[in-house]
């Protein structure tokens, strides 16, 4: 139950994409680099918001990459933390 609250929480914003833009921007994207319209869609909000991506998925590395989305390292985090004492 804990885990529910603190989820509850977090400052989620869902963003509703409208039909239109879900079959012609996100489809085609899935499309032009072979990916699951889960990882597009993901991919499109990074790419949208200017944030990091936070994926194990070789392929959706590799094309968050190719669209200058840059990979979320939580390894670099847990160093840049260390760096400045706060762990």
């Amino acid at each position: 139950m804990r885990f529910l609250a603190l989820i509850g929480e977090l400052p989620i914003t869902v963003i509703q994409e409208s039909p239109d833009r879900m079959t012609r921007e996100i489809v085609a994207l899935a499309r032009k680099h072979q990916l699951s319209t889960y990882d597009a869609s993901y991919l499109d909000l990074a790419m949208r918001k200017g944030l990091p991506i936070a994926t194990q998925d070789t392929a959706l590395k590799r094309v968050a990459l190719e669209c200058s989305v840059e990979i979320f390292d939580p390894a670099g985090l847990q160093g840049q933390l260390s760096k400045d004492g706060a762990m």
